[in-house]
């Protein structure tokens, strides 16, 4: 579906025992368009109309996942992929090989609470192994998309991505105070944010990027990293 199909410029006639040229007539878009099956006519080198039969496949039929959630995430990790989606909760997948992580069994590693700040519309979570520990990061609020924010959880067992998670806490810029000896958010920096992911560079020092609000309602939405 959507590439043009290439004609051939010969055919052959008489059983096989003559090669004609062929000028083929304009493939209109919409026979490629949607999957099904057209025609499109030309005149061979001979003087004869010639027929050829179009069949245009989707080629995203042929799904990794059925019946997949939106944000899909998968990493590859020691010789296995591995793939998170959120269903109220968060699960992960694991397999050998890619076309097998569909129907991979998925097991739970963290359940949504029944109320709060991170209970309702948990969205795109992400997995990641850094510095041998399993992380996933995910945006989730209490029910008002205005309070949409970016967590994570750690996996209780380093050396398995699919154990229970456990929260480690909201991600939101913060700064140390030095009376209390604690770090204190920014309230004023912290604003909507989803769809975070985790890069490291090449001398292994890390960085999170997010879609966030520019103000505190919707409107401008920018890329962050920190």
């Amino acid at each position: 579906v959507g590439t043009k199909p290439t004609l051939p410029k010969k055919i052959t006639a008489n059983g096989g025992k003559a090669t004609l040229t062929v000028s083929w007539d304009s493939v209109d878009p919409t026979q490629y368009a949607y999957e099904g099956t057209s025609e499109v006519s030309g005149t061979a080198s001979n003087g004869e109309t010639v027929t050829a039969v179009i069949k245009t496949v989707d080629d995203m039929a042929n799904l990794l996942i059925q019946n997949g959630s939106p944000d899909p995430y998968i990493t590859y990790h020691d010789g296995y992929y591995y793939y998170v989606r959120s269903d109220g909760g968060i699960c992960v997948a694991k397999s050998k090989r890619l076309a097998d992580i569909g129907t991979a069994p998925r097991v739970t590693v963290w359940t949504a609470p029944s109320s709060g700040m991170y209970s309702k519309e948990v969205w795109a979570p992400e997995i990641h192994n850094i510095d041998g520990e399993w992380y996933i990061y995910f945006a989730a609020d209490d029910g008002n998309n205005a309070n949409h924010r970016m967590y994570c959880i750690k996996s209780t067992d380093p050396d398995n991505a699919q154990a229970q998670y456990e929260m480690m806490g909201k991600l939101a810029p913060t700064q140390y105070n030095e009376s209390s000896g604690k770090w204190d958010v920014i309230s004023e920096q912290d604003k909507w944010a989803i769809d975070g992911t985790v890069l490291q560079d090449v001398n292994g020092k890390n960085y999170f990027i997010w879609s966030g609000w520019a103000g505190n309602v919707d409107g401008q939405q920018n890329l962050y990293i920190a």
